[in-house]
Order: C-alpha cells, then sequence, then structure tokens
C-alpha cells in the first residue's frame, strides 16, 4: 500500500521512432508537475533531433531530499531503475534512459510508465514508447 501524499498520474503518448539511417529521431515531450512543485519531464524539448536510442528524463525538486525514478511496463512489471533512492539539492535535474531493462536487454515497442518518487510526492507519466524504424 502506497503511503504518498499525492499521486500525480499523466498519460502522454510519445513515438521514439529512429527515422533515419544515422539513428536519429524526432522527439515529443511533456511535464507533468505537481503542486508541491516536483516536476517530471521525458523527451526531447521543442521536437529536437536526438541520437536514438535513449530518451531523456528531467526533473525538478523545489527543496532537497531523496530521489527515486523507475520505469515499469503498463502492465506493472519492473523494467528499469534509473535512481535508486539518491539525495538530491533542490534544482533541476537531466539523465537519459537508454531503453535497456535492468538486464542490459533492449525494451520492446509498447507503454512505459515513467516513476518519480520525491519528498513524499509521486509521478507517474504513461509512454508509448517506438524504438523500431518507422
Amino acid at each position: 500500500m502506497f503511503r504518498y501524499s499525492i499521486v500525480f498520474f499523466s498519460v502522454i503518448i510519445l513515438s521514439l521512432a529512429c527515422s533515419s539511417p544515422t539513428g536519429e529521431k524526432t522527439q515529443n515531450s511533456s511535464t507533468v508537475t505537481g503542486n508541491n512543485g516536483i516536476s517530471l519531464q521525458i523527451g526531447g524539448q521543442n521536437s529536437e533531433t536526438q541520437t536514438c536510442p535513449s530518451t531523456p528524463i528531467s526533473f525538478t525538486i523545489p527543496e532537497g531530499g531523496y530521489v527515486d525514478i523507475w520505469i515499469t511496463s503498463a502492465t506493472g512489471y519492473h523494467i528499469k531503475i534509473i535512481v535508486d533512492h539518491v539525495y538530491y539539492e533542490a534544482g533541476a535535474y537531466n539523465l537519459s534512459w537508454d531503453f535497456l531493462n535492468d538486464d542490459g536487454e533492449t525494451i520492446v515497442d509498447g507503454f512505459y510508465l515513467y516513476n518519480l518518487r520525491a519528498k513524499g510526492f509521486m509521478i507517474s507519466q504513461l509512454y508509448f514508447v517506438k524504438i523500431g524504424n518507422s
């Protein structure tokens, strides 16, 4: 049972298609922000072109605290731990996910939940990830 003050959940569809022989892709993004100032952004900004297969994960916390970021499948299976209970000072941070699970295997196209927990709050975003050529 979760004992978190607030749970934010956002459903976003994001296509991360590698469309060129050089592995470049155009990527959409979305940000969800809680009323406590904690925010989570998945994907590039303003359809910037980035090297595939990875996606930026940005988050902001208004005060220092321990942070957890992890990926699960839409059906709840654990996929990857990005940040495992690490202390961060207040501020904005940029990480990335290379679309590998914890066993080092490339994930398949599908829906994935990006989860962030900090200071007793949790934010989740559901994304459709497509890493194959379009």
